[in-house]
């Protein structure tokens, strides 16, 4: 699997503010909000960022897992 390109600026331990905030810069389009769940689109993949305080771990590496997967896919 590849790299996260350096524009993103992930830290260990993000609120979901952050999260929306890096995706934003890096051209993430948000496609909808429900409840506390905001999805975002890039590349015609698709990822889920809950609204939390803290997001946890393992959420935040499956975020990162799918903006790979988006980023590696040409436009």
């Amino acid at each position: 699997m590849g790299s996260i390109a350096p524009a993103y600026s992930w830290e260990k331990v993000m609120t979901a503010k952050e999260i929306i905030i890096e995706l934003k810069k890096n051209d993430w389009d948000l496609a909808s909000v429900r409840g506390s769940h905001y999805k975002f689109r890039k590349n015609g993949e698709s990822l889920i960022v809950p609204y939390h305080k803290v997001v946890k771990k393992n959420v935040l590496e499956n975020i990162k897992k799918q903006v790979i997967i988006a980023e590696g896919k040409s436009e």
